[in-house]
């Protein structure tokens, strides 16, 4: 199949290797130091960051639409 834990292929997701993800950079001094650091207010971020992550989800949305999904079908494509 070509894919191993090395170097993994996501089918459902990424279309084994047709959609490519960026590597996320952290762009925030905050945001770095409440990853890595081991405060008490580091540490409480960390274990809350799911409930952060769902509340700032669609703030940082980009979209690019696929054309290939235009030529599929017709009608109203969503993400």
């Amino acid at each position: 199949t070509g894919t191993s834990k090395a170097t993994p292929l996501f089918e459902r997701c990424c279309k084994k290797g047709t959609v490519v993800l960026e590597e996320y950079q952290i762009k925030s001094d905050l945001l770095g130091t409440l990853m890595t650091e081991m405060n008490s207010e580091s540490k409480h971020f960390r274990q809350n960051i799911t409930e952060y992550n769902c509340s700032l989800l669609f703030t940082a949305v980009q979209y690019t639409p696929d054309e290939r999904l235009a030529r599929l079908s017709p009608g109203i494509k969503y993400f």
